[in-house]
């Protein structure tokens, strides 16, 4: 199952991340090399293996995404390539998530939380791999989502600020 010396994931987790840079702009960004594209709408940077997504929300990051390879690129342990089994792992896990309606590996969901359980993580995957795990600190803002295609992470997103 799960790694009970885990811990549940936190903002200092977070906030730790060499590529999380909540207060980068679109002015930082380009005054910093990144490389500018468009996609639905979102003025996307992306420098090496992370790219900072922004919409039109008082130009800051609403997402920032790792799409690398690289190793030394990983969230609570779990990295690109990571299989689902591998991820879960890796994590704390208080429930088998298939077996409860809100898909919970630990915690409350936010409508449940309480002093004693601030945070949640929730897993899904679909018989072809597709799925997510998702990670949110106390507080909801920023959370991690990991992105699962054929049963291996994909890419990692930190959103940053609900839209």
């Amino acid at each position: 199952m799960g790694n009970s010396k885990s811990h549940y994931l936190t903002k200092d987790d977070i906030l730790e991340l060499s590529f999380y840079l909540p207060d980068m702009t679109i002015e930082t960004a380009e005054l910093n090399g990144y490389v500018y594209s468009d996609s639905y709408g979102a003025a996307i940077y992306s420098k090496g293996s992370v790219q900072y997504v922004f919409y039109d929300v008082e130009g800051t990051p609403n997402l920032i995404s790792v799409i690398s390879n690289e190793d030394d690129i990983q969230v609570m342990g779990i990295k690109i390539n990571d299989t689902f089994e591998e991820a879960l792992t890796k994590l704390p896990i208080e429930f088998i998530w298939n077996e409860n309606q809100a898909y919970l590996i630990y915690g409350k969901m936010p409508s449940e939380t309480d002093d004693i359980y601030p945070a949640h993580g929730n897993a899904n995957i679909n018989a072809n791999g597709t799925g997510t795990i998702t990670l949110v600190p106390e507080g909801l803002y920023p959370f991690v989502q990991f992105i699962f295609n054929e049963f291996k992470v994909i890419k990692i997103n930190i959103i940053c600020s609900d839209l």
